[in-house]
């Protein structure tokens, strides 16, 4: 898996509203690509072709919140993308801390964070509105210094 960095919305669109995808990422039909130089979008490539996009959204200056799409045709390779991904933050930004808080019913989001070494922190109840219901949010951290990624 080769990772790049890309300020590109058409590349990223692409992804997140591919039609096996976007029932995923997303609840409405607006595909958001929110677009900052403080955003990191990753594109990971295998063998050349596109297989997904993690983007890291800064929580302040030195965590950053991952999110992340992969294409169907590169499903399982979520965790890798993933894995990637943080490994580049970890070495190209100020990063220090990743910090999720996926709802509780994404299930292969919350084991994809597992097996990128991320740990489960706290709890958030009845703070994630998805189809109109709350749901709770598990809330999911690992430092640069923990060892991972490996």
């Amino acid at each position: 898996m080769k990772i790049e960095r890309t300020t590109d919305p058409v590349a990223i669109r692409a992804i997140i509203g591919h039609p096996r995808v976007k029932p995923l990422v997303l609840e409405g039909d607006d595909v958001p690509v929110p677009l900052h130089e403080s955003i990191y979008h990753l594109l990971g490539k295998v063998g050349g072709k596109v297989a997904g996009v993690v983007c890291f959204i800064p929580v302040n200056q030195t965590a950053w919140n991952p999110h992340i799409a992969v294409l169907p045709e590169f499903n399982g390779s979520g965790a890798e993308l993933m894995r990637e991904g943080i490994r580049w933050m970890f070495e190209n930004t100020p990063c220090t801390k990743i910090f999720a808080d996926p709802p509780e019913f994404k299930k292969l989001a919350i084991r994809v964070l597992e097996q990128c070494e991320l740990k489960r922190e706290g709890f958030s109840p009845r703070s994630f509105l998805w189809k109109g219901v709350l749901h709770d949010r598990i809330l999911m951290g690992l430092e640069k210094e923990q060892p991972c990624l490996g």
